[in-house]
């Protein structure tokens, strides 16, 4: 974060890095900063992090929670490929809340996706 502060640059990031900085530039308030980790992370947001950047961005940054919620909502549009993401469960009992705006958002898009092909056989 120091360097940051002093030069304007990150150097080397990697995701837990990142988390850590995002953390940091969020308390202190570099908006600079926190916007850099914010883009690192929506670039390496994959099944096996989504769910952890997703309890970032939800406590830390509301841009970064809805990219992994769209992430995850195309990636993972069935339940039981859901359930297989690496921290659903522990999401599930801790953040109950936010499991369920995940799962609406994957309804909503599915019942889109549904409309969608409706209309187009009618065509």
């Amino acid at each position: 974060m120091l360097s940051y502060i002093y030069t304007g640059k990150t150097g080397h990031l990697t995701v837990s890095l990142a988390s850590d900085l995002l953390v940091a530039a969020d308390k202190y308030q570099l908006k600079g900063l926190k916007t850099i980790c914010c883009n690192y992370l929506k670039k390496t947001v994959s099944t096996n992090n989504a769910v952890k950047i997703l309890i970032l961005g939800d406590k830390l940054a509301s841009d970064l929670k809805d990219y992994v919620m769209e992430f995850i909502c195309n990636e993972c549009d069935k339940t039981s490929v859901l359930e297989k993401l690496e921290g659903w469960k522990i999401l599930e009992k801790r953040q109950p809340f936010l499991a369920v705006e995940v799962l609406n958002l994957i309804v909503r898009t599915l019942q889109q996706k549904i409309t969608e092909s409706k209309s187009q056989r009618r065509d």
